[in-house]
Order: structure tokens, then sequence, then C-alpha cells
């Protein structure tokens, strides 16, 4: 059917029209690439300063803990004077009887 003759000159102008369009659309690509790019550096930025107020939170709050070796000695006190109000208890308990018939019998003694 009907084949096109091109002249050099016109042939030459096709080309840099097509060349400058492929050049348009890859800046277009690349532009956008750059705006995804600088768009995910900012998400991950936002990601790790929330990370860091994360862990930041964690070290205050792990500097009002009280320690472990200090916890350890508080609960051996408290388990020490546990031990002696339960002895002392026991002892009373024992001697309350005793001591209640001994007054009983010095009482009715006359």
């Amino acid at each position: 059917m009907g084949e096109e003759t091109w002249t050099l000159p016109a042939l030459k102008e096709y080309v840099e029209a097509k060349f400058e369009g492929v050049q348009r659309e890859v800046k277009l690509a690349l532009d956008a690439s750059q705006a995804a790019v600088n768009k995910a550096e900012h998400a991950t930025e936002k990601r790790f300063e929330s990370v860091n107020e994360f862990r930041q939170q964690l070290s205050d709050q792990a500097g009002t803990f009280m320690p472990r070796e200090l916890a350890e000695n508080r609960l051996a006190a408290i388990e020490r004077w546990q031990s002696k109000m339960v002895g002392a208890l026991a002892l009373a308990v024992v001697l309350m009887p005793l001591v209640t018939g001994l007054v009983v019998f010095f009482l009715t003694r006359r």
C-alpha cells in the first residue's frame, strides 16, 4: 500500500522528535522515582525517630526500677522479719496458756 519515502531532513526531524519524547518520558520516570525515594526516606526517618523515642522511654523507665540486688536484699530482710514474727507468735501461743495456768494456780491457792 502506500510506502512513505523519507528524506534525510524529514527522517532526522522524526528521530529527534522521538528522541526528545523518550527523554521527556525518562525524565518524568526519574523524577517520579526520586520523589518515591524521598518519600520512603522520610517515612524511614519518621519510623527511626519513633523507635528512638521508644528506646529513650524504656531507658528512662529502666532508670526508675529498683536494682535487683537491692530488691533481693529488701526481700531477704522482710523474710527474716517475718520469720522472727512467726517465731515470736509461736512462742506466745505456747507460753500464754502456761502463764495463764500459773496465774490461775497462784490466785486460787489460798
